[in-house]
């Protein structure tokens, strides 16, 4: 079977359930479907249809169950699915590329099996949970959910819940124990934090409950994960959401384990500050070291340079010394007379002795 889904399908008034799963039919989910008055079970799984949902399913008023899993439908899902007049269906919407957050009308209905993993929901998905509801199963996994799981209250009837491969934060309620028909848990890779609830009286199934279901969190710890809690009393809770840094601290506790965890908070804040602080000064001593490296890396090329300065101007005064002195040897030879001019050798003769020429001349007789 290939094509869309032929509109002649609403001449039958009568039909209770429609499947048409695991065939190649394509195109948008028909807007038609809606006349289809009677129908209870609406399966149109494992096909190709895209497009949006339309959102006059919702009425549908007798549906009990409606499957348009694994397909290739695209935009939000319809604000109408919160408002279903009659019966409420189990809804499962999974492996498909829905975006937008979950409405919050859908918190109304109490679905009793409700499947919306595989996609790309985001935002807060705790309206889904209601303690006096008759929700047995929830998977939201693989999305980017948002949202405080430690504000949830889980209805008691859950018997399977999937949060993994979210952004959920936050700590697991104590409450969880309180499900005795809990039959799986998975709040693996999200980033929850504090001390793992007891829950190995809830089943029979140890493999319910492995490490696997918690593991690739922010800081949970306690059994059966091998990270132990540093806190025995209770657990401090540290969140990061939406870069604030805020801290939550487990309830049910003694007055004495109060004033402890009080203590203990305040402690918690000064490490934070003094860790603030040393940041901040590892910063400037960085700054600090970076600047004296790099004068280290200069002073032997400025010492070249100031060394090279030094000899050219040496080398320029000793040039003018020796010019200033042959300017004097040059002027004393132009002014020193004739007369005075005597030879090397007169000079080196001692005073009162004749020169040769002398005693050669002959005395004149007067």
């Amino acid at each position: 079977m290939t094509g869309s889904i032929p509109q002649t399908i609403t001449k039958l008034k009568n039909l209770k359930m429609l499947r048409l799963s695991w065939t190649n039919l394509s195109g948008p989910v028909p807007e038609f479907l809606s006349q289809l008055n009677e129908l209870t079970f609406l399966d149109l799984s494992f096909n190709q249809f895209s497009g949006e949902i339309p959102a006059n399913l919702g009425k549908l008023t007798k549906l009990d169950a409606l499957h348009l899993d694994r397909n290739r439908l695209t935009g939000p899902i319809p604000d109408s699915f919160g408002r279903f007049t009659g019966s409420v269906p189990d809804m499962y919407l999974s492996h498909n590329q829905l975006t937008g957050s979950i409405p919050k009308s859908l918190g109304n209905m109490g679905f009793g099996r409700i499947d919306l993993s595989r996609n790309k929901l985001t935002g807060d998905a705790s309206m889904l949970f209601n303690l006096n509801g008759s929700t047995q199963t929830i998977d939201l996994s693989r999305n980017m959910l948002e949202f405080d799981l430690s504000k949830v209250e889980f209805p008691k009837s859950l018997i399977s819940l999937d949060l993994n491969h979210n952004q959920i934060f936050g700590s697991i309620p104590k409450q969880i124990t309180e499900l005795h028909g809990l039959q799986f848990l998975n709040v693996s890779y999200n980033q929850l934090c504090g001390e793992i609830p007891n829950t190995w009286n809830l089943t029979f199934r140890p493999e319910a409950f492995d490490e696997s279901s918690y593991i690739h969190n922010r800081c949970l710890c306690g059994l059966p994960l091998s990270i132990k809690c540093t806190f025995g009393i209770s657990s401090i809770v540290v969140m990061v959401h939406a870069k604030r840094t805020t801290s939550a601290i487990q309830h049910g506790i003694t007055s004495t384990e109060s004033d402890q965890l009080a203590e203990l908070r305040v402690n918690l804040n000064s490490e934070i500050m003094k860790q603030n602080n040393l940041e901040r000064q590892l910063v400037q001593d960085r700054e600090l070291c970076k600047k004296k490296m790099e004068e280290e890396r200069r002073a032997p090329q400025l010492e070249s340079k100031q060394h090279e300065e030094k000899m050219i101007t040496l080398q320029a005064t000793l040039k003018a010394l020796q010019d200033n002195q042959q300017g004097l040897t040059s002027r004393d030879k132009e002014v020193m007379p004739a007369h005075s001019r005597i030879s090397a050798r007169d000079r080196l003769r001692p005073r009162g002795a004749m020169s040769e020429e002398a005693t050669r001349q002959p005395l004149n007789n007067s």
